[in-house]
């Protein structure tokens, strides 16, 4: 994570160097500047000035293309992936670990407030599913510690289905709970991050392997 591009001031290049550049970068930013608005979050900074210069090299002619204007939507490409790759991974890192994402993108309050949650749901589940197991098989009654292999699996099979209705309803419920809050951290972690990238907070610059300005 750096800081911002640096652009370079104009130099011409040979004719045909830039058509095969144009179309290299047209290609490659189609599925950035074209996204389904639906299922990710509306384009970011980097996108819109991406899809502005594509579109403004798109219908200038070749002659008045230069080699920054390459080098340009090759680094905002960069950019822009960089954002979106942000975005996406606070949202899956808050799915596995809720409060993660809101940590990386500064927001300690909710990052606290979601990971104890989250802990809370699944402490109070295993505390509730324990306490409506069947008795025989309560650890007051079986020391799984000190007991055979055979006598705990012998007192399991005594247990019937019916008694361990009300141990998978909780376990159920609480894993249903944790998965809505995995849910609901994920979702806010996603917009939080693109409104730290929108608002300046969090800035990338392009990196070798997208822009080409660094490697010059």
């Amino acid at each position: 994570m750096r800081l911002s591009a640096r652009f370079f001031p104009p130099r011409a290049v040979a004719p045909g160097r830039p058509a095969f550049l144009l179309m290299l970068a047209l290609l490659v930013a189609g599925p950035i500047t074209a996204q389904d608005s639906e299922s990710v979050p509306s384009a970011t900074p980097s996108e819109l000035a991406l899809d502005t210069l594509i579109r403004s090299l798109g219908s200038a002619p070749l002659a008045e293309i230069t080699g920054d204007d390459l080098v340009r939507a090759l680094d905002l490409l960069s950019i822009a992936e960089q954002e979106r790759d942000h975005i996406e991974r606070s949202a899956r890192i808050s799915w596995a670990l809720p409060g993660l994402g809101h940590y990386i993108n500064g927001e300690t309050g909710s990052a606290v407030a979601f990971a104890l949650t989250d802990a809370l749901i699944v402490t109070l589940t295993g505390i509730l599913a324990y306490a409506v197991l069947p008795p025989a098989v309560q650890q007051e009654n079986l020391n799984y510690l000190q007991s055979a292999r055979l006598d705990i699996q012998d007192r399991w099979d005594g247990v019937s289905v019916s008694e361990l209705i009300p141990t998978v309803t909780v376990v159920t419920s609480g894993a249903l709970l944790s998965l809505t809050i995995r849910a609901l951290a994920a979702r806010s972690a996603r917009i939080l991050s693109d409104s730290a990238i929108r608002e300046g907070v969090i800035r990338f610059e392009p990196e070798p392997a997208g822009g080409i300005s660094r490697w010059r």
